[in-house]
């Protein structure tokens, strides 16, 4: 007699795709008060599932012929918005999830200017597993409660370190899909590593001096020195984003000021962009998005009535006003 169920048929009839997240993940990835990190997990098993081959097999033969990757760039490149859209998390939650992996060396975040048709946009992020991480919290095996020969200490590195840090890697300014720059101290994304709230009082130091610095390049209102109050705003914001992220939020807010495309004119001390601000500009396609003037070619072309007049009455609603419906003097009845 098998010994199977209706149930685990209709089961075994699903065919099940995407996203896989190990068991084992859950005893490594951990969060800052050392529970098991969901969040991370769920990340990490997306990111993993667009670097997994896609495999491409001989019609008449059934052989393996290649393999490809599932993204267009030489990494994956998702947002923080992207992830948090995904998920049902917030833009907070995944920041911090993915500075946990990259901090414990799973994963690596580079920061990226790319060209296109519509002009060059800053900070693009692109992610990066490091397979022998990967490999190493996946294949590990509990030897307590699973009996087997010679445990696992003879296949993989059981010394896994929760002080463990990103290697280095560079940021670049990429103009193309093949040909890479190094960008400068003084551009939007620099070369280092995460930033830590747990760092010593020296390091510390040279971060507030660094971001001061960085701050009063972008002439919008220079600070001669720095004072508590500030390097708080510095040291909380530190515990959300590294010193290349708050530059890069920095560059993206001079940016956005200098340029008369935007409306955006409003000029906040150091202070009070890391409290107010930070968010907003970290990312350039959001505060391109958001700040840019849009033009209004419906009154001097005569056309699109039909969205000038729904606009008009959408505002006269929310004074809780009658409306009063004027055309443009240029619109012409048809």
């Amino acid at each position: 007699m098998i010994n199977i169920t209706e149930t685990v048929n209709a089961i075994g009839r699903i065919n099940f795709e995407g996203n896989i997240v190990p068991v084992s993940w859950l005893q490594f990835l951990k969060t800052d008060a050392n529970k098991p990190d969901a969040i991370a997990a769920l990340l990490l098993s997306d990111i993993i599932y667009w670097y997994r081959p896609t495999i491409i097999r001989d019609e008449t033969t059934g052989r393996e012929v290649a393999r490809k990757k599932k993204f267009r760039s030489d990494k994956l490149q998702r947002s923080y918005g992207q992830f948090a859209k995904q998920f049902g998390f917030s833009k907070t939650q995944v920041t911090r999830a993915l500075k946990r992996l990259e901090n414990n060396g799973f994963i690596t975040l580079e920061l990226r200017n790319i060209k296109t048709e519509m002009g060059v946009v800053s900070n693009v992020l692109f992610i990066e597993p490091i397979p022998s991480k990967i490999a190493e919290i996946t294949f590990q095996w509990d030897a307590n409660s699973h009996n087997l020969e010679g445990g696992m200490d003879k296949f993989v590195d059981t010394s896994l370190s929760t002080n463990s840090h990103t290697p280095p890697y560079k940021f670049v300014d990429t103009y193309t899909k093949t040909t890479t720059k190094t960008i400068s101290s003084g551009d939007s994304a620099i070369n280092g590593h995460s930033a830590s709230c747990n760092l010593s009082s020296s390091n510390k130091a040279n971060i507030y001096s660094r971001i001061h610095a960085f701050w009063n390049s972008k002439d919008i209102i220079k600070h001669r020195s720095l004072n508590d109050k500030t390097k708080r705003a510095i040291n909380s914001a530190l515990k959300d984003f590294t010193a290349d992220e708050i530059e890069c939020a920095i560059s993206n807010y001079a940016r956005i000021l200098k340029d008369d495309s935007y409306y955006f004119t409003y000029k906040w001390t150091l202070q009070h962009f890391l409290q107010r601000g930070l968010d907003s500009f970290r990312e350039w396609d959001v505060c391109h998005s958001n700040y840019r003037k849009e033009k209004d070619k419906s009154a001097s072309s005569g056309e699109g009535e039909g969205v000038w007049l729904q606009n008009l009455a959408d505002v006269a609603r929310k004074l809780d006003e009658p409306a009063v419906i004027r055309p443009p003097e240029s619109w012409v009845p048809r």
